[in-house]
C-alpha cells in the first residue's frame, strides 16, 4: 500500500477480497487523501464488518466499472456510500451498483440514506434484510414472491403473461423507483397496482429515461392506476417523459388522468390515446365542458376545462369572454378574421392537451387589429409530436420584441418547446388544405367533434 497514490483524485478500481491482508486502520491510512475516485469499487468475500476505510471518499465516478459489495459474511454496515456523490455517465445512466448476499447485512433502510435516495437502479438482494424488491425480475415464476413488496427498485418491468392467477401479488406496491416500462403484455389495464401512490425517477433533460412507457400492448385499453398521487423527479431541474403508443385501438385516458399528467409536468414523446367517455360535469373542482361543435357561441360561459376545438371568427369577438375561467384546453383554438386587439380572456390558460400529430394548438390568422398575444400562465403542453402554432397575416406589431414567443418562460423550455409556423414568424403558409375528422374521444360519446384546422398540406415560402 506504500505505492497507493497520495492524490486527492485517483483513477482506478479498488478491490478488497479474501486475499486482502491489511487491517482497517492500514486501509484508512492508505486512502486518507483520496477525495474522488474515477473507476469503481469491489468488496467481495472480505473479513470486514464495515467499510469505514472509504470514509474520506466524497465523489465516486463509477460509470466505467461500478460498485459491488458481495458475499461478505461479517459485513453489517455500508452506510459509507450514503455520504458519497455517486456519478453515472453523461446520458443519465447510473453506475451498476449491487449489494448482494451479505449474510449479516441489514440493508432494509439503506436505499433511503443520504445520497442513495437518488438512485433508482441499485440492486440489493440476498442480504439479511433488503430494501425493497427488484422490479425488473417479475415473471410468472417469481410473481408470488412479490406479495409483501411495498417498494420496487429498477423500475417496474414485468415479464408476466398470466397475472390474473395472482392478481393480488402486486397489490401492496406503494412506490416504484425507476419508472414503469410495459411492453407486449397481456394486461387490459394496470388496476392490479391498486395501492401505487408514487413513481420516482432521476432524470435530467434526456429522453431515454421515461417515467412511463406503455408500448405495443395489444390488449391494453386503460391505465386505471387508482391511487397514483405523484411523479417525483429527484433532479429538481430534470424532465419527466412518458410514451404511450401501439396499444389497443380503444386505449383511452380519463380526464382525471390527463389532468394528473399535465399538472405533474409530464411531457410525452408519443401519446396515442383517446379521451375516455365521462358524463361528469365537475372533476377535481373543475367545470368540464365538452364542445360538440367548434363554434364559440355554443361554449358555456362557466368552463374551467374545455374538451374540443373552438373557432373564433368575425362577429364572435364578444364571445371570447367565455375563456375567462378556462385553465385547461384539450383541443385547439382558431382565431381568424376578427377585430380583437388582444387575447386577454385566454391568459388564464395553464395546461393544453393536443394529441393530433402536426395539428396546431392555435391558429391565429388575419386579425389586423391584434396587437398582443401572450399566455403568461402556461405551465405544460402535452402533444403527440412537437407542438405547433400558426400565426400569419395579423397586425405587424403583434410581437413587440420582433420574436415569436407566446409564453416567455425559458426555465420550462422542455415542456413549452413550440414550432412557430406562418408568415408572422418566418415561413409564410401560402395554402392550407384542411380535412375534417373527429377529436379522439372514445366511442361512448354519442356525438363527435369536428377537428378544427388539421392541415393535410402546408406550402411555405420565405417572406
Amino acid at each position: 500500500m506504500k505505492l497507493f497514490p497520495k492524490c486527492s483524485t485517483v483513477f482506478g478500481i479498488i478491490v478488497i477480497n479474501e486475499k486482502t491482508d491489511l487491517t482497517l486502520t492500514q486501509l484508512k491510512n492508505a486512502f486518507k487523501n483520496m477525495k474522488s475516485l474515477a473507476g469503481g469499487v469491489r468488496i467481495q468475500n472480505s473479513k470486514f464488518q464495515n467499510l469505514s476505510f472509504l470514509s474520506t471518499l466524497e465523489n465516486l465516478m463509477c460509470e466505467v466499472y461500478g460498485i459491488y459489495v458481495m458475499k461478505n459474511p461479517y459485513l453489517t454496515d455500508i452506510s459509507v456510500f450514503a455520504q458519497m456523490n455517486i456519478y453515472g455517465d453523461d446520458f443519465g445512466n447510473e453506475c451498476d451498483f449491487r449489494v448482494e448476499n451479505n449474510a449479516e447485512l441489514n440493508a432494509e433502510g439503506l436505499c433511503d440514506q443520504g445520497n442513495l435516495k437518488n438512485l433508482m437502479d441499485i440492486k440489493v438482494e440476498g442480504n439479511f434484510k433488503d430494501c425493497g424488491c427488484q422490479g425488473d425480475q417479475i415473471s410468472d415464476f417469481s410473481l408470488e414472491t412479490y406479495k409483501n413488496c411495498a417498494t420496487l427498485f429498477r423500475g417496474f418491468r414485468p415479464f408476466v403473461f398470466n397475472v390474473s392467477e395472482n392478481s393480488d401479488a402486486l397489490s401492496h406496491i406503494e412506490l416504484i423507483r425507476g419508472g414503469i416500462d410495459i411492453r407486449y403484455s397481456p394486461f387490459t389495464d394496470l388496476s392490479f397496482l391498486e395501492n401505487l401512490e408514487t413513481i420516482k425517477i432521476h432524470n435530467e433533460v434526456v429522453q431515454n429515461k421515461l417515467f412511463l412507457n406503455l408500448q405495443d400492448n395489444m390488449f391494453l385499453e386503460r391505465l386505471a392506476i387508482p391511487n397514483l398521487r405523484e411523479i417525483l423527479n429527484m433532479d429538481p431541474h430534470g424532465a419527466n417523459f412518458g410514451n404511450i403508443q401501439g396499444n389497443h385501438k380503444s386505449f383511452c385516458l380519463t380526464v382525471e388522468e390527463i389532468l394528473f399528467f399535465l399538472e405533474n409536468q409530464i411531457s410525452f414523446l408519443n401519446i396515442r390515446t383517446r379521451i375516455c367517455p365521462d358524463n361528469k360535469q365537475i372533476i377535481n373542482g373543475l367545470r368540464i365542458c365538452v364542445v360538440f361543435s367548434r363554434f364559440i357561441i355554443d361554449l358555456p360561459d362557466d368552463c374551467n376545462v374545455v374538451v374540443g376545438d373552438v373557432a373564433v371568427g368575425s362577429g364572435d369577438e364578444d364571445q371570447l369572454y367565455k375563456f375567462h375561467n378556462v385553465t385547461h384546453l384539450f383541443g385547439q383554438v382558431a382565431i381568424e378574421n376578427t377585430s380583437l386587439v388582444d387575447l386577454e380572456p385566454l391568459e388564464k390558460l395553464r395546461y393544453i392537451l393536443n394529441n393530433f400529430y402536426y395539428s396546431p394548438m392555435f391558429q391565429i390568422v388575419a386579425n389586423q387589429k391584434l396587437e398582443s398575444i401572450f399566455f403568461p400562465n402556461i405551465q405544460n403542453i402535452i402533444t403527440h409530436g412537437r407542438p405547433s402554432v400558426i400565426i400569419q397575416d395579423n397586425n405587424p406589431n403583434i410581437f413587440k420584441t420582433g420574436k415569436c414567443d407566446l409564453f416567455g418562460i425559458p426555465d420550462k423550455s422542455h415542456t413549452l418547446q413550440v414550432d412557430y409556423l406562418g408568415g408572422d414568424c418566418g415561413m409564410k403558409i401560402d395554402q392550407i388544405f384542411y380535412r375534417t375528422s373527429h377529436i379522439p374521444l372514445s366511442s361512448g360519446y354519442e356525438r363527435k367533434l369536428a377537428i378544427l384546422c388539421l392541415p393535410a398540406l402546408l406550402i411555405f415560402h420565405e417572406i
